[in-house]
């Protein structure tokens, strides 16, 4: 069976995190299901429960977890240092390796250790369903556009590798009359990189996404805002969820949940939202 990925967005302060919980919860006592908070300002533990997120509660296959961003920018500047001490070993000499620590201020590093935690999540665990709980709008909405765009950047660097090289063979001709057998590095980096970003992107490309909002304006035209951008990006399975409505009756709405009863109030949860969590398995099974 297929892994299925949802990502939880929508306006700060609407029950991302709420919402990703007791999705996951649902959805535990069927499946093997992971929820991961890519939010900074963690509170993925409060609103489990420290039993449940640390795995001792038997009736639920979840697998919870907050994952530090500041681990995973270490290792991407690690990387990226690494990679320039292997293909610029003279730089030692010159005492120049001291400068890469200007890498800490590269604009992307912080968006390229996400993804690195994210396709980690993907490899290393083996889970029926993935549920990401999103930073803010705009962190969130750069991430999904990353992949993209680093996509499109890498392919453009492995065309122009490829016309050096084809340079590098002519000129070869001439001076030895022979093809020059080599094993470009560089090219080899890139096809690498390349083969990452397109198994992202087919991840991406089968996700669902669902966008969370609250029942005010601020909220609502927020939401519109994501919806806009993610369907820009060529996403399709784009879903509103209504949370702390008055009425939860209208489609893929959540009742009213008393944040401060958890965990001890997710039966009840269950019991009084059987439509909305049949309509997430709908979703994501049909």
């Amino acid at each position: 069976m297929d892994k299925k990925v949802m990502f939880l967005t929508g306006k700060g302060g609407v029950g991302k995190t709420t919402v990703s919980a007791v999705i996951s919860l649902a959805l535990a006592r069927e499946k093997n299901v992971g929820v991961f908070s890519f939010d900074p300002a963690h509170n993925l533990a409060d609103v489990l429960g420290k039993d449940i997120f640390n795995g001792k509660v038997k009736d639920y296959q979840l697998l919870a977890r907050e994952v530090d961003f500041d681990y995973w920018k270490k290792q991407y500047l690690q990387q990226i240092k690494q990679s320039f001490k292997t293909s610029y070993t003279y730089l030692a000499a010159y005492n120049m390796l001291d400068y890469f620590d200007i890498f800490e201020q590269a604009p992307d590093a912080d968006n390229l250790g996400m993804i690195l935690a994210f396709d980690h999540i993907l490899t290393n665990t083996n889970l029926d369903v993935y549920v990401f709980d999103m930073p803010p709008t705009a962190v969130a909405l750069e991430f999904f556009r990353g992949i993209r765009r680093n996509m499109r950047w890498v392919q453009a660097l492995i065309d122009l590798r490829g016309k050096i090289l084809e340079k590098k063979e002519i000129i070869t001709r001439i001076r030895m009359g022979k093809k020059e057998v080599v094993t470009d590095q560089v090219m080899k980096r890139l096809l690498g990189l390349k083969d990452f970003y397109t198994r992202l992107e087919k991840v991406l490309s089968s996700a669902y996404f669902l966008i969370v909002r609250n029942d005010d304006e601020l909220s609502h035209l927020e939401a519109d805002r994501i919806r806009t951008s993610l369907s820009g990006m060529g996403f399709d399975r784009l879903f509103f969820v209504n949370n702390k409505y008055p009425d939860s009756s209208s489609e893929l709405s959540l009742g009213q949940i008393n944040v401060e009863a958890l965990p001890g109030s997710f039966l009840h949860i269950f019991e009084q939202n059987k439509d909305f969590f049949n309509q997430i398995k709908h979703i994501l099974y049909g």
